[in-house]
């Protein structure tokens, strides 16, 4: 079954610099997220979490995962997710 994507953070050591973003377009997926201990997150902070650099001083540490898959190329698909291409 699939559904409208929602979208989820977890940073296991609480360092702002390193978490992972999912998205999960099947409820399966978002309930595994949820139970994995994920937090549920908006849409418009998630993307721009997804695509964040860093700064001078701070290195990030981004995974980003579709359905418990990693994504190859976090910028991209943040792309494709808000442009309505993809996702």
């Amino acid at each position: 079954m699939t559904t409208k994507n929602t979208y989820w953070e977890y940073s296991p050591r609480n360092f702002g610099n390193e978490y992972t973003i999912a998205v999960a377009n099947t409820l399966a997926d978002a309930e595994s997220y949820e139970a994995e201990g994920y937090t549920r997150v908006d849409r418009s902070p998630a993307l721009s979490r997804m695509v964040w650099r860093g700064d001078d001083a701070t290195q990030a540490w981004v995974t980003v995962e579709f359905n418990g898959v990693e994504v190859d190329d976090r910028f991209r698909f943040a792309r494709a997710l808000r442009t309505g291409t993809g996702g």
